[in-house]
């Protein structure tokens, strides 16, 4: 991925006990929102792993 000074990469995580519930679109909005607001200058996008399918499909 290249580096783009305009633009914000977000990766993010969750406690392994916590995968599978459906927190995952929750937790993605909240950490938007809360970047979005923080952040106004710059653009979000997303790091995802190409092998992990669950991240793939909230981002």
């Amino acid at each position: 991925m290249t580096e783009v000074p305009d633009i914000l990469d977000v990766g993010m995580g969750m406690e392994p006990a916590q995968v599978g519930h459906g927190f995952g679109e929750l937790y993605c909005e909240t950490l938007v929102d809360y970047l979005s607001q923080r952040q106004t200058n710059r653009a979000l996008r997303a790091a995802v792993q190409d092998w992990n399918g669950r991240s793939l499909r909230v981002s």
